[in-house]
């Protein structure tokens, strides 16, 4: 035990009371047992809090109930001031993993040189745990900096990554929304991303997950791809991204829709700028 690296877990928790204790017991319950767990309520409204403390005297974890501060700057917080581990591993409160998940990517990232992270597949899951499909499975064994600039194909919740290259690339971005996909991209830019082709987790799909502010998030994947301006892939990189981004808004965002298509004429002859056109037409 002592010759296997520590794996350090950081569950940052928000109103999650349905879920929090099978995303814990997933995690103490893994193979891999020299784990640490830290988990970090930020600042829940619900029950959460009073579950936490009743799971802390059954299992043993680090746990610090806080106000409210973002899950960037809570992320940061719990890496920098309680984790100790050669290896990061972040699950959100409402996902779960496979009890193999940590082995397989610490042998994974203990064989591989110039790797700063390793993810796998994902199933998604509804609050009742039914299966509603698969994350993943157009993956390839490797994910460049380019490709990963087009589209954030990282499931997050299956992530493992080494922590002193999180340190080299600055930790987390704490003025952005998605400070997954800035981190990734951090690390692509000069290391390897790794695949594991395995279900490692289950991803959460309910009413009050993050990604549901579309909006916002949209805006957000717009000041990251610009950040990247200097590369040689920018340019279909925020053509890319302009166009899903009306796709995506067209139903529901018509005023913002409309100005983004005006401000992004000169995409007009591309198919998917048309579908936008339709989506924001005839689709509410």
């Amino acid at each position: 035990m002592n010759n296997l690296p520590l794996v350090s877990v950081i569950i940052p928790c928000y109103n999650h009371q349905d879920f929090i204790e099978a995303c814990l017991e997933s995690v103490v319950n893994q193979t891999y047992k020299n784990i640490e767990v830290i988990v970090i309520d930020d600042g829940s409204k619900d029950e959460t809090p009073r579950i936490l403390q009743k799971l802390a005297n059954k299992y043993t974890f680090s746990l610090e109930i806080q106000k409210n501060l973002g899950l960037s700057k809570t992320l940061n917080k719990a890496i920098r001031k309680y984790a100790g581990g050669k290896y990061i591993s972040i699950i959100a409160s409402d996902d779960y993993w496979e009890l193999n998940k940590i082995s397989k990517q610490v042998d994974f990232l203990e064989n591989s040189e110039n790797y700063a992270l390793v993810f796998g597949k994902a199933k998604i899951v509804d609050n009742n745990n039914v299966f509603l499909g698969n994350l993943g499975d157009d993956m390839n064994e490797e994910l460049s900096f380019e490709t990963l600039l087009f589209d954030n194909k990282i499931i997050a919740s299956t992530t493992m990554f080494k922590r002193d290259i999180w340190e080299k690339v600055g930790g987390f971005n704490e003025d952005s929304y998605i400070e997954d996909w800035d981190l990734w991209l951090k690390m692509a830019e000069n290391y390897k991303i790794g695949f594991i082709n395995e279900n490692l987790g289950f991803y959460r799909r309910h009413g009050s997950n993050m990604s549901n502010n579309l909006l916002r998030m949209e805006n957000a994947k717009t000041n990251i791809v610009k950040q990247w301006s200097a590369k040689d892939q920018y340019p279909l990189a925020i053509k890319l991204h302009i166009l899903s981004k009306a796709n995506i808004l067209a139903p529901k965002f018509k005023k913002e829709t409309m100005t983004l298509l005006w401000e992004n004429k000169n995409y007009f002859f591309s198919v998917r700028y048309l579908t936008a056109c339709i989506r924001l037409l005839f689709f509410w």
